[in-house]
């Protein structure tokens, strides 16, 4: 077991870690539709731009939910007092989005596309789609609420090792706005994204280790690219990671945007959780945090206050003097960042706090706070014995008194929950940073714009028989045909995985030497040659490029050189014609021109070095007219006779 308070890093970490730590974690990944409109309206979807047309100013508040409760998270919105910015493009945006008519009837594309996936993960389709409100107040969605509903329930995933994760639900939801800024009281979006339709596939939390929800989330990525129906791109998929360990709390993620981050992030996040854990069994050990162990101290007009050059310009200095608690404040709780730190984010989030640093709670002379002298005079002056805490926070009135309490209140609930419940901003480095309270049940509620949407049986099992192959079926059949893991992962992310059954049906090629050759080949020639290449490099026209160097019987040495010609442009016809195979006397008779002319190049007497040098020689000018091990024969059967 690892020592208290020690990060273990991600690279030592091993499976009995995460087993005596109580792990566990489930996803959320959030998926674009490829449809035409968005989901309840008829703006395009997918136009994005860098320009607006028009801005719009909105200030948020909380609204009771049917239960005549406040949903957490609204209220912590609603206590920034942000002022939200939206840039409008004409073409991607329309009043549905700005709240000013009713939603339009939904998207009945995108109801179809989100039905097939839940069907290709087993989901059971309910039999009647209810529209529902879900707040959302930090701005990111005009309303002040999404809409979503649950299209499908009780899915499954099954894993290479042979265990199974269930889909819990699969929702249909309208994405949010794209953030553009986000500073101090005002934050900036723009709408082009906002309404998108996208689904959510949900999983149970029976992940039980970081590298089993990498795996999770790289299948799902599969079957949903698989179907053929969702968006590619930056953006246009981001995950939703919860984690938690024995005895903490379900803490959220935020919107992951790459599957690679996810291990580590939630390492580090277990990490966290079980310091935390360590700290509140240490406050209960050591007594401390009573009812008087935290107060507030107004700073403003001390003298040592007003000669320190960072509070210069201040309304308001307010001292949170906290007893007993100087050590644990700065307790490391994951790589680079201390629980000092993470009151700072909350600092930041919540108060709008964004210069730094935000919070000084020691000497700070390098960025114009208290040197040594003035500290000790500070600390003095508010009653701090040695081991006592004093952080420092500051800027106009509100601003600062919403500080000083949330200082407070994240030391209190040091002690209180060890783990608050929360959502987490992720960071490339696997660290994470406050960014909400997580929202509750109460944040949920009908809406009554959008009539139930009933759904037939006949029109279920009518999109149940245009479902593709399964990428689990797909999976198995590819490595009984000898590929790697990378390479089917390859086939799916390219979405190439048609054009490869139709060219192992159609062609004698070797089934990896296809793979490669449709999948690696054309991105390092659209990287060379551009977009241009791309248009040329189509499944129609790879398809029809292979199939004619098959039937004349060319060499799968032919693959690479030939994709190179039709990415220039060369038509299938005209390519194939170069790769006519030679007889084998023809072959003979150019390798010993080769041999010839090239013998004073060939400085080693060592009979296999000669032979690979003229090998070199021959295959420059019989790439692809000749199979490489046939090539190899002829040639080591000159050299060796001379």
């Amino acid at each position: 077991m690892s020592k208290k308070f020690e990060i273990v890093a991600y690279e030592d970490a091993t499976p009995q870690f995460y087993k005596e730590i109580g792990f566990k974690a489930g996803l959320e990944v959030h998926q674009q539709l490829d449809t035409e409109k968005k989901l309840f309206c008829r703006c395009p979807a997918g136009l994005y731009s860098e320009e607006h047309d028009a801005a719009i100013i909105r200030h948020m508040r909380p609204t009771l939910s049917e239960m005549g409760t406040y949903d957490g998270t609204a209220l912590m919105e609603f206590k920034k007092q942000k002022e939200v910015l939206y840039l409008l493009k004409d073409e991607s945006v329309c009043t549905y989005e700005m709240d000013d008519t009713p939603p339009f009837l939904i998207n009945e594309q995108a109801l179809e596309y989100a039905i097939k996936i839940a069907q290709m993960f087993g989901c059971e389709i309910v039999g009647e789609v209810h529209i529902m409100r879900k707040q959302y107040l930090d701005g990111s969605i005009p309303t002040g609420f999404q809409r979503t509903a649950i299209i499908g329930l009780d899915g499954e995933i099954p894993l290479s090792d042979g265990r199974v994760v269930r889909v819990t639900q699969l929702n249909l939801e309208e994405d949010a706005c794209r953030e553009v800024s986000d500073i101090g009281h005002r934050i900036t979006f723009r709408t082009d994204r906002l309404s998108m339709p996208l689904i959510e596939v949900i999983t149970d939390s029976s992940i039980d280790s970081p590298q089993m929800a990498y795996e999770v989330a790289r299948r799902i990525q599969a079957l949903t690219r698989a179907s053929g129906l969702v968006r590619r791109g930056i953006g246009a998929s981001r995950q939703d990671v919860n984690g938690s360990v024995a005895g903490g709390s379900r803490v959220e993620i935020k919107g992951v945007p790459r599957i690679p981050m996810i291990p580590k992030l939630l390492h580090y996040e277990a990490v966290r959780q079980k310091i935390f854990l360590e700290l509140k069994d240490e406050i209960a050990r050591r007594g401390i945090l009573g009812a008087d162990s935290i107060s507030f101290v107004e700073l403003t007009a001390n003298p040592t206050v007003l000669k320190i050059p960072i509070f210069a310009r201040a309304e308001r200095v307010i001292g949170v003097l906290v007893r007993d608690f100087e050590d644990l404040f700065t307790v490391p709780i994951q790589p680079g960042r201390t629980f000092a730190d993470d009151v700072s984010s909350i600092v930041r989030v919540v108060a709008c706090m964004d210069q730094t640093p935000n919070i000084i709670y020691s000497p700070r002379p390098d960025v114009g706070g208290p040197d040594e002298t003035q500290w000790r005079k500070l600390r003095s002056d508010v009653g701090a014995r040695d081991g006592d805490l004093l952080v420092l926070v500051w800027g106009n009135h509100r601003d600062t008194e919403i500080a000083a309490g949330e200082v407070r209140d994240r030391i209190m609930a040091a002690k209180d929950v060890g783990v608050p419940n929360e959502t987490r901003k992720a960071h490339t480095d696997g660290t994470t940073e406050f960014e909400r309270v997580l929202p509750g049940p109460d944040r949920m509620y009908p809406d009554t714009d959008h009539p139930p949407i009933p759904l037939e049986g006949e029109y279920i099992e009518q999109l149940r028989a245009q479902l593709p192959d399964s990428p689990w079926d797909r999976e198995r059949r590819w490595r009984n045909l000898g590929l790697s893991w990378q390479l089917i992962f390859d086939l799916i992310h390219e979405r190439r995985g048609d054009l490869f059954d139709d060219l192992v049906d159609r062609t004698t090629f070797r089934p990896t030497v296809l793979a490669v050759a449709i999948t690696q080949v054309p991105k390092h020639l659209v990287r060379a040659f551009g977009e241009t290449a791309k248009e040329n490099l189509s499944e129609e026209k790879i398809f029809a490029l292979f199939a004619a160097l098959n039937d004349i019987g060319a060499p799968q040495e032919a693959l690479w050189d030939a994709t190179r010609m039709l990415a220039l442009g060369e038509e299938p016809e005209k390519i194939a014609a170069n790769f006519k195979p030679l007889a084998e006397e023809e072959v003979a008779e150019k390798v010993a021109e080769i041999y010839n002319s090239r013998r004073g190049e060939i400085k080693s007497a060592e009979m296999e070095a000669k032979v690979r040098a003229v090998m070199g020689f021959a295959m420059r000018e019989l790439r692809g007219k000749v199979p490489g091990d046939k090539l190899y024969r002829i040639v080591a059967k000159m050299v060796k006779n001379g």
